[in-house]
């Protein structure tokens, strides 16, 4: 008897607290549409990214306030076009909440190489295809080279040069950095071969 009445107990509390499901009357996810809200789109509008993003399109039952927009996708930055490959970035000005991280996505061909550079914040890398050389120098003069494949990552503290070179014939990593707005000082071009 006590065990009943605790699963039933239990049914209740887990239907008092069950989030109401909408019902979307339009058929379909691409539509700012929430049971008798809103109303369809029928001028200019990007589906492809409408059916990633549905919160933007509709408020989801679970949100009781205002959430930001905090994602940015590289699709939407500029791409950089060099002899030896191309870069797109995330920065502070594309996506102001981001005040501690920036990003970059780049791709090297083979043989081409992101020139000795250095940044006044740290780098963090991911390799996603291909095979890279780096190289790392130090203030003391300590350096290493490493060649790194797909699924590596590396780390370069602030202010040690360093320079990429791609080993593949098509080479894509990420770059992370610990300030939004690590361009303000200055950014060394790209790629060459």
């Amino acid at each position: 008897m006590k065990s009943q009445s605790l699963t039933l107990f239990g049914l209740f509390l887990s239907s008092a607290f069950a989030v109401p499901r909408t019902k979307r009357q339009d058929g379909g996810n691409d539509q700012p549409i929430s049971g008798a809200k809103g109303a369809p789109i029928l001028g200019g509008t990007n589906k492809a990214l409408d059916l990633q993003n549905p919160d933007q399109l509709r408020t989801a039952s679970t949100d009781n306030g205002f959430v930001p927009n905090v994602k940015w996708s590289f699709s939407e930055s500029q791409t950089r076009l060099f002899p030896g490959g191309w870069s797109r970035e995330q920065v502070i000005q594309d996506l102001p909440q981001s005040h501690d991280i920036a990003g970059a996505q780049q791709h090297l061909k083979k043989g081409a190489i992101r020139e000795l550079h250095w940044h006044r914040t740290a780098e963090w890398g991911f390799v996603y295809n291909g095979s890279l050389l780096l190289s790392g120098v130090d203030e003391n003069g300590g350096f290493t080279t490493e060649v790194l494949e797909t699924g590596d990552i590396w780390y370069f503290p602030k202010g040690v040069a360093h320079n990429v070179q791609g080993l593949d014939d098509e080479n894509e990593y990420l770059l992370a950095f610990d300030d939004g707005d690590f361009e303000k000082i200055g950014y060394v071009p790209f790629p060459t071969l």
